[in-house]
């Protein structure tokens, strides 16, 4: 199964290892930078607010057990506000309806 950034640099043609800004992002996807910039902000306090919720590196695995995997077994908190930048580019129901819903009115974004 492909992630959100697969999914949106195949959309694109863009080759797997190509890394983006968020205004790169931004450009490609026409969602404005600085909603990508709320979005991006919300993906930090989430990752600081909930670790348990966040994916181990190795496989994208949701595993709640902290003690058994430490901070440095998971995706930092940059890639995870990216992960989340993505899924709302994409328009994953969960963000782009749900979470972030709030940002996609508030740029009106359909």
């Amino acid at each position: 199964m492909l992630t959100n950034r697969e999914r949106f640099l195949k959309k694109h043609g863009l080759p797997s290892a190509t890394s983006l800004s968020k205004e790169e992002i931004s450009i490609l996807s026409g969602v404005p930078i600085k909603a990508l910039d709320e979005i991006y902000d919300r993906g930090i306090g989430a990752y600081n607010s909930n670790l348990s919720s966040v994916r181990l590196l190795k496989d994208f695995s949701k595993n709640a057990n902290t003690t058994k995997y430490g901070e440095s077994a998971r995706l930092t908190p940059q890639q995870w506000a990216f992960g989340r930048i993505y899924a709302f580019v994409m328009k994953t129901p969960k963000v782009y309806r749900g979470a972030d819903n709030d940002i996609r009115i508030k740029y009106g974004l359909k």
